[in-house]
């Protein structure tokens, strides 16, 4: 089994290439894993259902992704969260496929937020909004969000993504949907998992802001078990586990997973 996945620079932070790659090299090694005033004012003796003129109840909420002609959006990463306490691990990516439907979209960005649960939230340095790009009649995009849980929880945590059209705060809400992780669970102990080898895909001289790195890592699983009672059969794998990842430098733009038995065919999933 190995994993290929493009990370994408985003912040200048360190220039220097050498220092860039070896945390990438390091970390792989480690982890296959309005504002309103109220005021007391003197009314009438009116009853509550005579106030029916405001604003706020002329709105029109947002609509739910999928639903009025809105573009739909997926989770593509499992209900559970998995977390290893004991060696630091306790991060995970979460992936959201977003749909344009019967007509073009373009300018839209993806927000993630509203977390409870009070668990799980966004990592440090993870963006909490990205671009879409343009989007043809029924094409699609998947944008990655990398997450931090504190502890195991079976209690259910609970986020929105919401769809704008132009960047959040400053356009229009498309589209909205809340999402829940059903479990944060501590992984077996058993460390049968095993990287083999990894290799990078850099670009020569000094790293830059957008500039494209290819990660292979290739590994082998040892023998499955059954997996927990409430996820079965799980293999559960995510291209950065350590919550001190520099997400605000990288962004992962595209994880790949090819699995194979011995000397058969790789499969891309």
């Amino acid at each position: 089994m190995y994993r290929k996945l493009n990370l994408e620079l985003v912040s200048e932070g360190d220039t220097k290439e050498k220092r860039f790659f070896s945390v990438i090299h390091a970390f792989l090694r480690k982890s296959l894993r309005v504002l309103c005033a109220a005021a007391l004012i003197s009314l009438p003796a009116i009853g509550v259902d005579q106030i029916t003129n405001s604003d706020s109840a002329k709105a029109t909420p947002t609509p739910t992704c999928g639903t009025s002609g809105t573009p739909s959006l997926v989770a593509q990463h499992g209900p559970h969260m998995y977390i290893d306490s004991g060696v630091g691990i306790y991060s995970s990516y979460v992936a959201y496929t977003v749909r344009a439907g019967a007509t073009s979209r373009n300018g839209m960005w993806l927000a993630i937020g509203d977390f409870t649960g009070g668990v799980v939230a966004l990592a440090s340095g993870e963006a909490s909004m990205q671009p879409i790009p343009t989007l043809a009649s029924g094409a699609r995009d998947t944008r990655y969000f990398f997450l931090t849980a504190s502890a195991g929880t079976t209690v259910p945590q609970n986020h929105t993504l919401t769809v704008w059209q132009v960047p959040p705060g400053t356009g229009t809400a498309v589209c909205v949907r809340t999402l829940t992780i059903n479990t944060v669970s501590e992984t077996i102990k058993a460390l049968a998992n095993k990287v083999v080898s990894i290799s990078t895909d850099v670009p020569t001289g000094e790293a830059k802001i957008n500039n494209t790195v290819t990660v292979t890592v290739q590994g082998r699983t040892g023998t499955l078990g059954a997996g927990p009672a409430n996820d079965p059969g799980v293999l559960s794998v995510t291209p950065s586990a350590l919550s001190n990842f520099p997400a605000a430098a990288w962004r992962l733009e595209q994880p790949h997973r090819f699995w194979g038995h011995r000397r058969s065919q790789d499969h891309d999933y």
